[in-house]
């Protein structure tokens, strides 16, 4: 998320003028069964000398059952209000796919006809908002992610039944520390998500980085534990 962060946050896209391009996957808890997997890319370019930016996502995430498929798009506007003082607005909107493959589920009675059944997937728009201010390295966040509160049908001859994306509230801060002409820099953040079903989480971490090359950092989330992370980059691709 610290470099991808338009994620959580379309006004964010295009961060600090930056042009990224990335890949990922990840295969989590490798040894129980239905462990998730997820796969995708993200890329975003800034424009018109930082005034405004796009980018995408597309990602499938595997878990269990249940295989989520989703692509979407990004645009960022940015209004200088001031030196050093911009205010971003920002909005995503895409598709998801869900498919839910009920031949794999667990099952007590393997004779219960609305499991014996094929397949089946849904189709569902989805859209993220998002609000950001910045001065110089200060950066304040509020979105709502899948704001729609949307839902994709999944629908079989037996039964009807639904995959819910429930809209969320997250607000970040975070600040970043120059040290010699910035050569060590050092970023402490913080973030607050609240879902409608669910308790409020509360992430809090600190990235350093050596030169914006070898970047090293710990996070913590309420509830859940602490999380080291750790990245190189390896060249500018276009400079």
């Amino acid at each position: 998320i610290y470099f991808m962060r338009m994620l959580y946050n379309p006004a964010l896209t295009g961060y600090n003028g930056s042009s990224n391009l990335y890949g990922f996957y990840r295969n989590q808890w490798v040894n129980v069964t239905g462990h998730p997997v997820t796969t995708g890319a993200v890329g975003d370019i800034s424009l018109w000398k930082d005034r405004c930016a796009v980018g995408f996502d597309v990602y499938s995430d595997k878990t269990d059952i249940i295989h989520n498929l989703n692509a979407q798009m990004y645009y960022a506007q940015k209004v200088r209000i001031a030196k050093d003082h911009i205010i971003s607005l920002g909005v995503a909107f895409g598709l998801m796919q869900t498919y839910i493959d009920y031949n794999n589920a667990v099952i007590n009675d393997p004779n219960d006809p609305h499991l014996l059944l094929n397949g089946k997937a849904g189709l569902a728009f989805n859209m993220n908002i998002g609000l950001a201010y910045q001065w110089k390295k200060l950066t304040v966040g509020f979105s709502v992610p899948q704001v729609l509160n949307t839902y994709t049908p999944i629908k079989t001859q037996e039964n009807y039944s639904t995959y819910s994306m429930q809209r969320h509230y997250i607000g970040s801060v975070s600040y970043e520390i120059s040290i010699a002409d910035e050569k060590y820099n050092i970023e402490p953040s913080v973030q607050v998500k609240k879902e409608a079903s669910k308790p409020l989480t509360v992430d809090a971490g600190v990235m350093a980085n050596y030169k914006r090359i070898a970047y090293l950092g710990v996070g913590y989330s309420l509830n859940y534990g602490v999380a080291i992370m750790g990245a190189v980059r390896i060249a500018h691709a276009v400079t």
